[in-house]
């Protein structure tokens, strides 16, 4: 197959997928592992989970006591389920979870980026012998959006590794800033109309606003 350049989009999840979700043998993917939590590496830890697990899967009526029991201790305002039930699950994933806590990237995360690292050399090998070009591009998910943090530390790591490596870089951020100062419901409201509905894939919209940028580099 030739190819005169290959662009390369480092989604958020990349880092946490090559940690936590492929089972490599050698130097290959041979399957996707049952994702539990980053948190889950102690024996006791794992002893915990296995146990919700078990009262989960097989003790129904235990398992919704004890659910609402915790519901019951744990109440929240219809305003706050509403917001958890629409936006929790996208802004709070565990995948984006060391672009904004510190402690959790310190301890654990950075190992999923040095991981990308190394595949995205072997992938710079592979397009060197084609005598092609690299460009590595960046793109928010909805939590960066709704921190406001720019898509700060995902833009710094991979626009320092592009210029170590001699490798073309894309921050696709811009697109999802430009308001600046939003207020919590604008944000909301950018999120929806540019994100599929409870999902931190972009939709048709933002494909194409992506897309005629893109288009800008490629020409």
């Amino acid at each position: 197959m030739k190819f005169s350049d290959v662009y390369v989009f480092i989604d958020i999840s990349d880092p946490y997928d090559e940690l936590y979700r492929y089972e490599v043998k050698n130097e290959k993917v041979i399957d996707r592992k049952n994702v539990s939590s980053p948190f889950i590496d102690t024996f006791y830890d794992k002893i915990i989970y296995k146990l919700k697990n078990f009262v989960i899967k097989n003790t129904t009526i235990l398992y919704k006591s004890l659910l609402s029991i915790k519901n019951f201790l744990n109440k929240k305002s219809t305003e706050e389920k509403l917001f958890f039930e629409d936006y929790g699950f996208i802004i709070n994933h565990q995948a984006n979870l060391w672009t904004f806590d510190e402690k959790y990237f310190e301890e654990e995360g950075y190992k999923g980026i040095e991981l990308c690292k190394k595949y995205l050399e072997l992938l710079k090998e592979m397009v060197e012998k084609n005598n092609a070009n690299l460009t590595i591009a960046v793109h928010p998910w909805p939590g960066q959006i709704y921190r406001d943090d720019k898509n700060n530390k995902q833009s710094s790591i991979w626009q320092k590794w592009a210029k170590d490596n001699n490798v073309n870089f894309i921050d696709f951020s811009e697109l999802y800033f430009k308001q600046k100062n939003r207020t919590k419901s604008e944000k909301l409201d950018f999120i929806d109309k540019n994100f599929l509905k409870k999902d931190m894939h972009i939709n048709e919209s933002m494909h194409q606003t992506v897309a005629n940028e893109l288009i800008k580099y490629i020409n």
